[in-house]
């Protein structure tokens, strides 16, 4: 004859497998809480060394206009503006920006870009660790393959990236102070820019109150407008713009203006 489960023995079950699960859910916040920490340092190690290059070098990393005279040439004539663009080394030969402060010149047709040479640069110089190609991938001038061409970010399927917008310029899905030089972290977009949502706007806030003010449009860190996030933030006016509280879900990405 066999013998069922007791009632105590069921509930000495379903008290093991609580604890079971209750443990898992633990272990995966403390899991993103790390990660989650670890952004804000990638993000000051970004800063500091883009500062130090620009002392030693008295320019930004990808737009270095004699960036061939400290490292080999990927070939052509040695500019990212010419044939240099266009070259196919897999070291760290590199190609020189155009000086212009702004790390954004895109020619057409290109390999080397100032976006990406950003990257390449600071590993060169010693001042970041990892190999980047200074290329963007084959899907578009934009493509950024975490790992490869740009590094990776602290949380799965993630990146960062540098870009830049000229003052005064509108487009709804940006704030009007998101400008000059800055930093995309985010998830990983095919053919693009990290940029994708990673982090729950209560995250994204937290970011923010550890390092700047608060608000998505003002100060070094933002977010899109709720134009291109309506689930991060609340308004596209960076005037009145906070984050989403009562949103749960990851929803936001950073972008961190440098200095």
């Amino acid at each position: 004859m066999q013998r069922g489960f007791t009632l105590v023995e069921l509930s000495i079950v379903l008290v093991i497998v609580g604890l079971l699960m209750g443990g898992v859910l633990v272990g995966r916040d403390l899991v993103r809480k790390a990660q989650l920490r670890t952004v804000l340092t990638d993000l000051e190690e970004v800063q500091s060394a883009t500062r130090l290059f620009s002392e030693q070098y008295n320019a930004l990393p990808g737009d270095i206009p004699n960036a061939t005279d400290y490292w080999p040439s990927a070939g052509g004539d040695g500019m990212v503006s010419g044939t240099c663009a266009s070259a196919a080394s897999n070291d760290t030969a590199t190609c020189n920006g155009n000086g212009d402060r702004r790390i954004a010149y895109r020619p057409g047709a290109s390999n080397f870009t100032e976006e990406h040479m950003f990257w390449q640069h600071l590993t060169n110089a010693g001042l970041m660790e990892g190999y980047y190609t200074g290329k963007a991938g084959p899907g578009s001038i934009w493509d950024s393959i975490p790992g490869k061409n740009v590094p990776e970010g602290a949380l799965r399927d993630s990146g960062m990236g540098m870009t830049n917008r000229p003052a005064g310029s509108v487009h709804a899905n940006w704030y009007m102070t998101t400008h000059g030089n800055f930093l995309e972290y985010g998830g990983k977009v095919a053919d693009s820019i990290s940029r994708n949502i990673l982090f729950t706007p209560r995250e994204q806030l937290s970011f923010e109150e550890k390092v700047d003010d608060g608000y998505p449009g003002l100060g070094k860190m933002h977010s899109f407008t709720s134009n291109f996030r309506p689930n991060c933030v609340t308004a596209g006016n960076e005037h009145v713009a906070e984050y989403r509280k009562d949103v749960s879900d990851v929803a936001c990405s950073i972008m961190w203006i440098m200095e």
